[in-house]
This record gives C-alpha cells, structure tokens and sequence, in this order.
C-alpha cells in the first residue's frame, strides 16, 4: 500500500511541474527576448520624401513582378493554325503556356505545334506533337513552361506540317511581361 501511494505521490508531483513548466516557459523565454532588445531613447519612424517633398513609402514592392504585367492571348482561325503575337517595345514576353485546339478532318494525323520565339537576339522554335482527343475531328496540343520573347519581336504559332482545308483553330497563350531597360 505504501508503495503505490509514493508511486501515486511522485507521479503526481512530476505532472504538477510540468503544468508550472509549461506556464512559465513562454514568459520566462519572452523576458530573456525582450531583454537582448531594447530601445533607449526617442526613435522617430518617418517615411523618406522625394525631390519634390512628397513621402516616398517604406513597403517596397519588385516592379518586375509577374502580378502586375499579366499577358494573355486568344484567338480563332478558321483559315488553320498560324498567330502572330507582338512583344511590346521595352518589354520581355515570359511565356507559361500555350494551347492549340483545331478541329479538321481526319484525314491528317501528323500535326505538330511550332512556337517561335526571337530570346536575346536569338531565333527559337519549340515544337509539341498534337493528340487527338475522343472526338476524331479534334486535337490539342499543350506547351507549359518558360518560353522568352524580345521586345519588338513577333511570337509565332504555327504548325510545321498543313492542316487539311477547312480547318478551324483557336490558339490560347499566358504569362506575363517583364519591363525592360
């Protein structure tokens, strides 16, 4: 009897310092923060002025981010698969995606999508194999990822084998513009 009374005792003697360490912890190491920082004095926060005396803000922001030139391009052909997308002058075009829909005749199965792009003064192609979707007069083709274009340049959309005549396409592309120096 004597043993499970100890054992009851310490048992809970060590859960009631847990619960005193678990209350004090938070204080004690906000206290020890609170001491390696301290302010001594006035300190004044104002925000910096511009030559013309008006406050400039503190909060900064990257003015090439990507949220703020979005680009976005859509449109149909009847005529087949050929676009033309010019890049902004002082612009760099990032390009994230791209998708081609045509619907033709199935008689032609070898199609391939074409973009080009003009990057540092220098001419690209990228290519992507058509599929054919459950209808057999439709196919897709895809591009996702990083694609650059110039400012000044043309994006092309295109296909390196023909459509059959009558062939409808529309063509979707997204990402964004970058200014340029």
């Amino acid at each position: 009897m004597n043993f499970a009374k100890r054992l009851l005792m310490v048992s809970g003697a060590v859960a009631l310092a847990g619960i005193f360490g678990a209350l004090l912890t938070p204080k004690t190491a906000h206290a020890v923060i609170a001491t390696l920082v301290q302010v001594v004095g006035n300190v004044a926060v104002v925000n910096p002025v511009d030559a013309n005396g008006n406050k400039v803000s503190l909060l900064g922001r990257d003015a090439d981010n990507p949220a703020l030139q979005p680009f976005q391009f859509s449109s149909f052909n009847a005529g087949g698969i050929f676009f033309e997308v010019p890049v902004p002058a002082g612009t760099r075009l990032v390009i994230e995606n791209i998708s081609v829909a045509c619907f033709e005749s199935p008689v032609n199965s070898n199609l391939d999508l074409r973009v080009s792009t003009v990057a540092g003064g220098v001419f690209g192609q990228y290519t992507s194999a058509f599929q054919r979707t459950g209808s057999s007069n439709e196919m897709i083709a895809t591009q996702s990822g990083r694609l650059y274009a110039d400012g000044g340049s043309t994006v092309t959309i295109a296909t390196g084998f023909g459509v059959p005549a009558g062939s409808n396409c529309g063509a979707s592309m997204s990402g964004y513009l970058v200014s340029t120096p």
